[in-house]
């Protein structure tokens, strides 16, 4: 009976100790799960699922899904509900409209709903992934090194050295100052050439600026500054380094907010409060409730009080509606739309077309054979020329001395 007693107190006392290192450990996210069944509870993880026929609502609520009101888009669960006719082609929360209000709310990227798009990826590296700019690792011929999004392709072996993506072996061969690529010294400078650049020792400093946009630069300068307030150098990059105080829901000084608010509360002043309509007079109560309208002898609503005059809101805002019938600026270029504020180039491509879109990003490819001219694949070809080259880099032929300039193809005297 004592072994028992001693047993059932140990595993108490174990289970003590593992609630308080949970409590009192890194991971003090509090899941906002209280009044929602399903979806992202805040923390990365999930409130949990719907069931067939179901679709988890902006809300975290699970619905039916259905197709009822609905005039167009789909039924939550994949199905459409219909087609829009041309008189009124563009599908809006379900319903066509002869008019296309582009739908770019929480996203950075991808389709704005109405044949345009709410921003870019950075070429190469992101691609957009449900209206998200998401890093795409790459380490296509590689063996070790950076993947372009802070992972690594693979590591050498202790006598090796990552050299442009490839493991080289260790050597001092050909070097005179600077290390073997394992750590050895491979000679010190003398002061007649003070300064190693690329392991040859020089008379003058080289900065070593590539690729990095910040710090030292090796010949007591700098490469350069970060700008932020929040920004620090780290290796060669400016950081943002968010910074939050318990409880805070604000921003965090990098465009996350600190903490998710549960549902029926509303972020203030840094602190999530329930949401209400006490002492505003319009408005919204922070959690999309009507708090009423303002009379037209005060028909101004601002800080969710009524006024005589209107306060214009730009903040934040390059571009759009400044709330009192102005505008906070214009985009200028032709190929720009203002999307929540910001100018947003909305690209413009013919089918199978090429070069450029307006906006800075290629229409499309040409195959090997084929060269883009006015923005359409042409075949290469020689046929009228005397010289240059035939769109793909062969040559067309050479201009003789009599005539040895060659332009658009044909043979000049000047």
């Amino acid at each position: 009976m004592s072994r028992l007693l001693t047993m059932l107190f140990l595993l108490m006392t174990l289970s003590i100790a593992g609630c308080g290192e949970s409590s009192g450990g890194q991971n003090d996210c509090a899941n906002s799960c209280s009044q929602r069944a399903c979806g992202d509870d805040g923390c990365g993880g999930s409130c949990g699922t719907c069931g067939q026929g179901e679709h988890c609502s902006v809300e975290g609520q699970c619905e039916a899904c259905s197709c009822e009101g609905k005039e167009c888009g789909d039924n939550g669960c994949g199905v459409v509900c219909g087609t829009c006719p041309g008189i009124a082609p563009f599908c809006q929360d379900g319903v066509c409209s002869v008019n296309c209000s582009p739908l770019c709310d929480g996203k950075a990227c991808g389709d704005n709903g109405c044949g345009g798009v709410c921003g870019w990826c950075e070429t190469g590296t992101q691609a957009c992934v449900s209206g998200e700019c998401i890093c795409q690792p790459n380490c296509a011929g590689k063996q070790c090194g950076d993947d372009g999004c802070g992972g690594s392709c693979g590591a050498c072996d202790a006598l090796g050295a990552c050299n442009d993506g490839l493991c080289e072996p260790c050597t001092c061969d050909g070097n005179e100052c600077g290390n073997d690529g394992c750590g050895q010294d491979c000679g010190t400078c003398p002061n007649v050439a003070p300064y190693c650049h690329d392991n040859l020792c020089s008379v003058t400093c080289v900065p070593q600026c590539e690729a990095v946009e910040c710090g030292d630069n090796g010949c007591g300068g700098q490469c350069g500054v970060c700008i932020s307030p929040n920004d620090t150098c780290v290796d060669g990059d400016c950081e943002c380094q968010p910074y939050c105080e318990p409880g805070w829901c604000s921003d965090n000084g990098c465009g996350e907010p600190c903490e998710l608010c549960p549902s029926g509360t509303t972020c203030e002043w840094g602190a999530c409060e329930p949401c209400s309509c006490e002492s505003k007079e319009c408005g919204d109560d922070g959690c999309g409730q009507d708090c009423g309208e303002c009379p037209s002898v005060a028909p101004y609503c601002y800080d969710n009080q009524c006024s005589l005059t209107c306060q214009p809101d730009c903040e934040g805002k390059l571009c759009g509606d400044n709330g009192c019938g102005g505008l906070c600026g214009s985009c200028p270029g032709n190929q720009d739309q203002c999307i929540n504020g910001s100018c947003v180039c909305q690209p413009i491509c013919a089918p199978d077309s090429c070069g450029d879109d307006g906006c800075g990003h290629p229409c499309g490819e040409c195959g090997p054979d084929d060269t883009c001219i006015g923005n359409l694949c042409v075949p290469c070809t020689c046929q009228d020329k005397e010289c240059g080259d035939d769109g793909c880099g062969n040559d067309c032929g050479e201009c003789p001395a009599i005539a040895p300039v060659c332009f658009f193809g044909q043979c000049s005297v000047n």
